[in-house]
């Protein structure tokens, strides 16, 4: 049987017009192919979907319930008014929230007990459910041209620098893990500053001696930062792109994520420094696996850059993590400073990889719909922040990540 792409349960089939259709017994959600769909609905409505999902402009919907990719999201003008609905190029299947079918112009009319799309009349709390959804994202499309972020405090991070979300999404579920994370690091690094030279020499990592304690100084560098600015601007990307990413590869992918990153952004650094004895610290690496993951996971959501102390420069993610990768390279083999960039790139790559599994279907995500409904509007700017990990120099001569 085909999940539900909203609630990952387990849809209903029915016969209908000499075909098949699905409907979720929770969310009042229906799906068929269009095959079907030409049997009920005007034809010019079939056909406008099928060329709107071809448009270049058409939004990453949800996850396609027979080949679980991202289906295309597209606006279609319906009698009432306009429906926003989901359809997969590939497998042909359009999927309809609820009410969104009964808006939609029919041949002729049909009761509920006869079309398996329609389905049975749900609770009051599931059209509430509903209706908060599509108001949520209806906000949101209207806030995709704010000229200034949602909250004032994300002027402090512009104007140090650092890009920031246009508009916060709260996570569906409580991000513990990057909670705990954030206080944790915090907490050592703070420790570590009043010797944070020794510290870095015996729990950094360093190239030409991975192997102390057991190799786990890959590990151990994660906690350690060099100063202030240092831990401050990894922590702003670890809070901003952690939530959402737990929320979506759940607890356990997601700390294996960072476990990797960070272990590929130290064996990288490692091969290509030129300053083997140098030790690195910072949490960055683990961090860029979550910008590559984030990047393309959310594509169509969209970060800021301050420029001129006025003007607020928007992106979409996926334009921004290329141009972090490139500040990456240029400052890997330009800028001669004590930065370990091909730790941010190794860090990536994990990332990038995740998405790539998760795109062929190796595991569903274990993220809610709110998770999943996010990825399809391009007004929410859930995270990814474009610009790169925070690294300053350290005041010694120790390599930051």
């Amino acid at each position: 049987m085909l999940p539900c792409p909203r609630c990952n349960v387990r849809m209903k089939r029915g016969l209908v017009a000499g075909g098949v259709a699905w409907s979720c017994p929770r969310c009042d959600g229906r799906t068929a192919t269009l095959s079907l769909l030409r049997k009920v609905l005007e034809p010019a409505t079939v056909q406008e979907i099928w060329t709107r999902a071809g448009a270049p402009d058409a939004q990453e919907g949800v996850r396609c319930p027979s080949c679980l990719k991202g289906m295309r999201g597209v606006l279609l003008r319906v009698p009432d008014g306009y429906q926003e609905l989901d359809i997969c190029q590939p497998c042909t299947f359009v999927w309809f929230d609820a009410h969104e079918y009964t808006a939609m112009p029919q041949l002729e009319a049909r009761g509920a007990a006869a079309d398996p799309l329609l389905g049975p009349v749900r609770s009051p709390q599931a059209i509430e459910a509903v209706a908060r959804s599509k108001l949520a994202s209806l906000h949101a499309k209207q806030d995709s041209t704010r000229a200034t972020p949602d909250a004032g405090w994300k002027w402090l991070p512009g104007l140090m620098g650092m890009p920031v979300e246009f508009d916060r999404s709260e996570p569906a579920s409580v991000p513990v893990a990057t909670w705990v994370l954030v206080g944790l690091v915090s907490i050592v690094s703070v420790l570590s500053f009043g010797d944070i030279d020794a510290i870095a020499d015996r729990f950094g990592f360093r190239p030409s001696d991975p192997w102390r304690l057991g190799g786990l100084t890959a590990l151990t560098a994660f906690f350690l930062h060099a100063g202030w600015m240092h831990l401050i601007g990894n922590m702003y990307f670890l809070w901003t792109f952690g939530d959402n990413s737990e929320d979506v590869l759940g607890l356990g992918r997601y700390l294996l994520l960072l476990l990797l990153a960070t272990l590929a952004g130290s064996i990288l650094h490692g091969l290509v420094t030129t300053e083997p004895s140098v030790v690195a610290v910072g949490a960055s690496g683990g961090i860029s696996g979550l910008i590559g993951y984030y990047a393309l996971r959310f594509p169509t959501m969209r970060i800021g850059m301050l420029f001129f102390f006025i003007w607020w420069l928007r992106l979409n993610t996926r334009v921004a993590f290329a141009l972090w990768v490139g500040m990456q390279l240029f400052g890997a083999f330009v800028v001669e400073d004590n930065v370990a960039y091909m730790a941010h790139l190794g860090g990536a790559v994990v990332g990038v990889a995740f998405f790539a599994l998760e795109k062929l279907g190796v595991w569903t995500p274990s993220g809610s719909v709110a998770a999943q409904r996010e990825t399809r509007y391009a007004g929410r700017s859930d995270r990814y922040e474009g610009g790169a990990v925070h690294s300053d120099r350290y005041s010694s001569r120790a390599n930051r990540k």
